[in-house]
């Protein structure tokens, strides 16, 4: 940009100053090709010397940026969400965050709650290709997160004993090359040495004896507990189980994944052979159990009944154990899964239950729903009924009374036709529901749902309002007060 010569004194200084400062950034920018340059061409030469350096893997790995960007300047505390998000799914990543700059390691290091989440999983290819120890990764979480408690992942369902991974390899391998009747018989009986495969068990093993600690004693820092046992082997499931066996007296949350057959071979439930629980919980506050087989062991597990607060729980259609369910008096939410598939008959009448929990605010309903239409229930604080699916059959227990319906829909309630039968359902059963919330709904849901509300003629008196929020955010508020003008308005 060019300016006047014929310009006063300090406009002049001032454009004489601007004309140096713009010679000075040519010469900073030209400088700083030159160091970026020089940087590339030093880091290619170093790239065998890198600490970090790990054999070529199968799967991709995250990289993390370790140039200055946008995201350091943010404040700290922000910058701790970012990080909490980024570990949420892996959280072994943290050990790349630590070679991003100075600034994140110390960041990471000073922050207790980060380290405070310990993932472990069983995974022979990934131990095959990888050279990082996770029982230098426990240890580290163990020591920094103090004096937080920890959040405890454990996924041990490919977990398999030598024998066995050998044996399915192998019966994998083979079958493409013979047709054979008694292959498995001849495949069984064999029997291959493996130091790998030893090697990755047992570091497997010593990894889980880290994380419980000498007697138990890191047990007493477990917040919660995922728990996958192995799918293929209740025998190696119980030996995990044994191996966890003591007090965790501050662990609130527990989520058991498909324990039911392991229970059931050790003729004992939820205790070992001297009548010692394989995990002694007295405060717990929350549990998740995915199986019908371990609902049937509830009263066990639950140590102290009174401080059962969420119960997320698994009945098969005979609904056999629901009973157990009148002690937890504490229940603030309730999720039962019924198992079931159309055609099957319904609960007699005389097999009715009768279930009262006085401070249930959240019920979930999901799977078959006809073996609970003789249930019933007692829940006066009940406010909200949460539903999954739909059932050209569906019905609702008797005596639910929430002021709040949210209903989820799958494809099948689509195929099914399954829809209107189940918005009738709630309509005719639910009297003092203000408001029905649907989601995960396509357009068309949407004209089937407003379809039966212009059909259904005794609409509850508090209903106000059913939102349907369509797949992608959209929301569709529907006012029921013109379409009860509309049905009661006389006809011409």
């Amino acid at each position: 940009m060019s300016y006047s010569s014929n310009l006063p004194p300090e406009i002049q200084e001032k454009v004489d100053r601007l004309t140096e400062c713009q010679k000075q950034i040519t010469g900073l920018e030209s400088q700083l090709i030159q160091f970026k340059k020089e940087k590339d061409r030093l880091e290619e030469e170093l790239v065998d010397y890198h600490v970090d350096k790990t054999p070529e893997r199968p799967v991709s790995a995250v990289m993390v940026a370790a140039g200055r960007t946008n995201i350091q300047k943010l404040p700290d505390e922000m910058l701790l969400h970012i990080v909490e998000y980024f570990l949420s799914q892996n959280h072994r990543r943290i050990r790349r965050l630590l070679l991003v700059c100075r600034h994140w390691t110390r960041i990471i290091m000073q922050s207790p709650r980060l380290w405070a989440k310990i993932q472990l999983s069983a995974n022979y290819q990934q131990y095959r290709w990888s050279s990082e120890s996770l029982i230098q990764y426990v240890e580290a979480c163990i020591q920094r997160s103090q004096p937080v408690l920890l959040d405890i992942e454990l996924d041990y369902e490919a977990l398999q004993t030598r024998e066995d991974y050998l044996r399915d390899e192998l019966l994998c391998a083979v079958s493409n090359i013979t047709e054979s009747s008694n292959l498995s018989e001849q495949v069984e009986n064999l029997d291959f040495v493996s130091p790998e495969y030893d090697a990755y068990f047992d570091q497997t093993m010593k990894e889980l004896t880290t994380l419980i600690g000498p007697m138990g004693t890191h047990m007493e820092r477990w917040h919660s507990l995922h728990f996958r046992p192995p799918t293929q082997d209740s025998y190696l499931g119980l030996e995990i189980l044994l191996m966890m066996c003591g007090v965790a007296p501050n662990l609130q949350s527990m989520s058991l994944s498909q324990i039911g057959d392991i229970l059931v071979i050790t003729d004992h439930g939820w205790f070992d052979e001297d009548e010692t629980p394989f995990l002694s919980i007295p405060n717990l506050r929350s549990l998740k159990l995915d199986d019908s087989a371990a609902a049937l062991y509830l009263e066990d597990i639950v140590m102290t009944p009174s401080t059962l607060v969420h119960l997320d729980i698994c009945y098969d259609h005979t609904v056999r154990g629901l009973s157990q369910l009148q002690m937890f008096t504490a229940l603030r939410t309730l999720n039962l899964h019924i198992g079931g598939y159309f055609g099957l008959r319904q609960v007699p009448e005389d097999e009715s239950l009768s279930l009262s929990l006085p401070e249930l605010r959240e019920l979930g309903l999901k799977g078959y729903s006809l073996p609970l239409k003789t249930v019933q229930f007692n829940l006066p604080s009940l406010q909200c009924l949460k539903l999954s699916g739909g059932d050209p059959k569906f019905q609702l227990p008797a005596n639910l009374f929430p002021e709040h319906i949210h209903w989820s829909l799958d494809p099948m309630s689509r195929m099914t036709g399954a829809i209107p039968p189940t918005l009738k359902a709630i309509l005719q059963s639910c009297s003092r529901v203000t408001t029905i919330s649907i989601f995960k709904a396509i357009w068309g849901d949407y004209e089937t749902v407003l379809e039966v509300l212009r059909k259904v003629s005794d609409l509850p008196v508090p209903l106000k309002a059913v939102v349907v929020e369509q797949v992608g955010g959209k929301r569709i508020r529907i006012d029921v007060a013109p379409l009860r003008s509309q049905l009661n308005a006389p006809h011409s």
